[in-house]
């Protein structure tokens, strides 16, 4: 935030205290020369003050019509003079600061109201939650307190005391401050604050929103690049890197969104707001699913990678694939019959070739474009496979996330490697076209979409109850171009399946197989749950 913002505290607190009592016409003569001294000596305290005004509707009262920049302002009789031309320059940047004075009124109050039972919001709905720590369990109705949320898979409906609805979707890292303040380390996020909710403030590293009555999405990559998107109403923004932009400050109104970029020396651009990106209510009641989502429990701990036929095409038609490689796995009763995969992998030295029979209500119907939201892209239905192409690694794998919670030891080149490749396969319906998503390591790095090197299709089942998704990946996408995986290799690999609603848009649940029953964790923070991937000779036809 700007240097408005970085006021120390306790002093700030005290002169927020005098700026709202001022603002009641509750300041007493003595509080009234404590204000006009603390004008007096700081220019900052200034620039908020005419901010409070002219928010207040009171620069009439605070200044006398003049003649131009020669004019003395003329302040209430209790505070003395600040000097020529002060009122006319602190009028043209006022405008720009009322978010500055927003925020730090709102820091006193949220630092300073009483809260009895300490919590200050509640989680008033979810569907297929899981948290990140296996030491956070939040069952919808619990109260929250002050801290740190990491919701690992599904979505979140939480209310602030203030009134502030927000509607949280997995991954995302959510810290409560307030009543009406909040941090979104990370994720996506939906706030609506109408009425006695207006004034909600959340934050993210790159940026400060400040709501005046409204509807707004956040999204937060992991890179720090944030984007704000307005629905209704309007809200203020403030970069916290205000040296570095031209325009510290933008506000903005239904239909308009701005992207602040984590690079230096990026400005932020504007575009329009996509609403089709969140989800802006929680879900409603729909094909049986509501508070829980689908469950498996993996029963694999090995594929075998055939090797492949002479010549493989890419139709999602699979006759040349080898049946006797392929594993099944399904979702829990009553939903396996209509939840599965049936997966296959094979290989030659070019490409990695990759399968998946799925059985889903709702085929083919993801809406995450691949030019803004790939990196989510499982919400709305997808295959995800996690591999590993170092053949001097082995299995089982010693890789993890370096942002674990309580991993110890320091980051591993092993953590870090290119040869471990995190991969989506969707089908994006709104441009008819099969994606790729990939990331490298276990911290993620590297993000590519649709880059060249990959073949895919998909093949719609007759009766619409499921899909065929088949694909091509070159080894050279995979860390692998000079030394790819070879016959009697067993290294690693893990699936998972995800499905989404009829909207191509919430996750409903997923599937987890091909995995290490002697380790705990998510896969894709700990390469050692992942099952073995054992490269076959010659093909087992």
């Amino acid at each position: 935030m700007s240097d408005d913002r970085e006021l120390s505290f306790p002093a700030a607190d005290r002169f927020a205290e005098l700026l709202v009592r001022y603002s009641e016409n509750s300041l007493d003569p003595q509080e009234m020369e404590e204000l006009g001294r603390q004008l007096a000596a700081d220019e900052t305290k200034r620039r908020l003050f005419v901010g409070l005004c002219l928010q207040s509707h009171l620069l009439s009262g605070c200044l006398a019509s003049g003649r131009g920049d020669e004019e003395t302002p003329v302040l209430p009789r209790r505070l003395a003079p600040l000097g020529r031309r002060l009122a006319w320059t602190l009028a043209a940047v006022a405008a720009s600061l009322l978010v500055v004075i927003t925020l730090l009124m709102l820091r006193r109050s949220t630092t300073t109201e009483p809260l009895p039972d300490a919590s200050l919001a509640k989680l008033t709905d979810g569907l297929g939650l899981s948290w990140e720590s296996p030491t956070e369990s939040h069952a919808v109705g619990q109260a929250l307190r002050p801290g740190r949320y990491r919701l690992a898979l599904g979505t979140a409906e939480i209310t602030f005391r203030s009134g502030a609805v927000a509607v949280l979707e997995a991954p995302s890292e959510l810290e409560i401050l307030g009543s009406d303040r909040a941090i979104l380390h990370h994720g996506q996020i939906v706030i609506r604050a109408e009425g006695r909710a207006k004034g909600f403030v959340l934050e993210t590293a790159r940026v400060g929103i400040v709501d005046l009555g409204t509807e707004f999405g956040v999204t937060v990559k992991r890179a720090g690049d944030t984007e704000v998107h307005v629905f209704e109403g309007t809200v203020t923004t403030e970069s916290s890197t205000p040296r570095e932009s031209p325009a510290p400050q933008q506000h903005l109104s239904a239909g308009q969104a701005i992207q602040y970029f984590e690079a230096a020396g990026r400005p932020p651009h504007r575009s329009t707001a996509a609403p089709q990106r969140f989800v802006r209510r929680f879900p409603a009641p729909q094909d049986g699913f509501r508070r829980t989502a689908l469950s498996h429990r993996s029963r694999l701990d090995t594929i075998h990678i055939a090797a492949a036929p002479r010549r493989v095409v890419i139709d999602g038609e699979l006759s040349e694939w080898n049946d006797a490689a392929s594993f099944r796995a399904a979702c829990e009763p009553p939903y396996g019959d209509t939840y599965f995969v049936q997966g296959r992998m094979m290989y030659d030295r070019d490409f990695l070739y990759i399968a998946a029979e799925v059985g889903d209500p709702f085929p083919m119907r993801n809406i995450l474009d691949p030019k803004t939201d790939a990196v989510w892209a499982w919400r709305g239905g997808a295959v995800q496979v996690r591999l590993s192409t170092d053949r001097a690694q082995r299995w089982p794998l010693r890789a993890e996330a370096p942002s674990r919670l309580g991993r110890a030891g320091p980051v591993s080149p092993n953590d870090l490697s290119d040869r471990l490749a995190h991969l989506i396969l969707w089908y994006f319906a709104p441009g008819d076209q099969p994606c790729l998503h990939l990331a490298y390591g276990m911290d993620l790095h590297g993000d590519v979409v649709n880059p060249p090197g990959y073949r895919g299709a998909f093949r719609r089942h007759p009766d619409n109850c499921g899909y065929v998704a088949e694909y091509a990946i070159a080894w050279s996408l995979l860390g692998a171009a000079a030394d790819p995986p070879q016959a009697g290799d067993v290294l690693a690999a893990t699936w998972n399946v995800n499905w989404s609603d009829e909207s191509g848009r919430v996750w409903q649940g997923h599937l987890v197989d091909i995995s290490n029953s002697r380790e705990s964790g998510w896969t894709f923070q700990r390469a050692a749950t992942w099952g073995r991937a054992i490269y076959d000779p010659s093909s087992r036809q």
